[in-house]
């Protein structure tokens, strides 16, 4: 399946295992159940994640495919702690990114905002306690040369 997908690999990549994410089976109409794959060259792994990225939409026999690396339970929990600051971007419009392993990056206008992995109470984000709408509104001035 992988080797379809991408046609930029070698070969079809050696994989460890692969099974799907115990749950229920989905109903008619409901997404498909996760698939887990342990890639046995971590550079092959790499390399899968580097392609879905830049082949954007992924569709297999009329289905979208998602690729997505997986992160340990702590590290989850550290990502999921932006969750509300990223929500309030998104309805802003800002573009932004999270980082590995878990760093928020603001975009906007000229300027850059790189927080250091520290989710501050409210939406207070970023060095300097920057605040989610100063840097939606006039916040360029104050970001610009923060990174």
């Amino acid at each position: 399946m992988l080797h379809k997908l991408f046609t930029g690999l070698e070969k079809a990549p050696v994989l460890d295992r692969a099974h799907r994410v115990p749950a229920s089976r989905p109903k008619d109409g409901e997404r498909p159940r996760f698939f887990l794959c342990k890639v046995h060259i971590f550079q092959v792994k790499e390399e899968i994640l580097k392609l879905s990225r830049q082949k954007g939409k992924l569709v297999l026999g009329g289905t979208q495919i998602f690729i997505f690396p997986d992160y340990s339970a702590d590290l989850d929990k550290r990502r999921a702690a932006y969750n509300e600051v990223k929500a309030v971007l998104r309805k802003a419009d800002v573009r932004y990114g999270l980082l590995y392993p878990a760093r928020l990056r603001i975009t906007f206008g000229t300027g850059r905002l790189l927080n250091q992995g520290v989710v501050y109470h409210g939406l207070d984000i970023g060095i300097g306690m920057l605040r989610v709408d100063e840097a939606v509104g006039n916040g360029n001035a104050l970001c610009r040369d923060v990174v």
